[in-house]
């Protein structure tokens, strides 16, 4: 059942996300801290690392600020909590200054 879950959601993103993010006109922060391989085992990203998914977005949402967290698990607000709300800040107080 869970797969079946995931892989409704990638069948998404790869039909649909395209077309939507280019359709973005507000200001886009994207806070990514792992991935899954093919067999659907997830990882947490390290230095210097992309995903499919952060290309994409930087391929149609030029203007949006990607910050990867490595060596975190899927919820780097639990893990890492003032990271997450540093991050957060930083992209408001960039924004308020333009």
């Amino acid at each position: 059942f869970a797969q079946a879950i995931v892989l409704s959601k990638v069948h998404w993103d790869a039909s649909r996300a395209e077309r939507v993010l280019r359709t973005l006109n507000v200001p886009v922060l994207l806070l990514q801290s792992t991935y899954f391989d093919a067999a659907f085992k997830r990882y947490s990203l390290t230095a210097g690392m992309t995903t499919p998914w952060t290309e994409l977005v930087a391929r149609q949402v030029p203007d949006a600020q990607l910050r990867f967290m490595s060596g975190l698990g899927h919820f780097p607000h639990v893990e890492a909590p003032q990271l997450v709300n540093d991050s957060i800040l930083e992209f408001v107080q960039r924004l308020r200054s333009s």
